[in-house]
């Protein structure tokens, strides 16, 4: 349990695998939900963050932490919208950024 109440810096997936050893019941979606409310808050605060909140969320959904039935397949373009945006391709960073917000305010926790 002081394991998990220290973990607050680790990846999302090493939470929620600790979470699994705590007695009781523990949602997982609900745990990736509340981080991805505070994703938002920090790409709100620093939204040169956008590539890396992407590729974090593409590692989720490409690992299988990320289940399509409750978060879609959008995790797996939301980086691709960067790479297009700084490649000078397809769209802008400001684009590709309200792609990701769009997507973190879908399926974020509320309070």
């Amino acid at each position: 349990m002081i394991e998990v109440a220290i973990s607050g810096l680790r990846h999302i997936a090493d939470v929620i695998a600790l979470l699994r050893d705590v007695p009781g019941e523990c949602d997982p979606i609900v745990v990736i939900r509340r981080f991805m409310a505070d994703l938002r808050s920090a790409l709100a605060a620093n939204p040169a963050r956008g590539p890396e909140v992407a590729h974090w969320l593409y590692q989720l959904a490409t690992s299988g932490d990320l289940p399509e039935e409750h978060f879609g397949q959008e995790a797996y373009a939301l980086e691709d919208w960067f790479a297009l945006a700084s490649s000078g391709t397809y769209g802008t960073y400001a684009d590709a950024l309200r792609h990701l917000e769009a997507y973190l305010e879908r399926h974020a926790w509320r309070h």
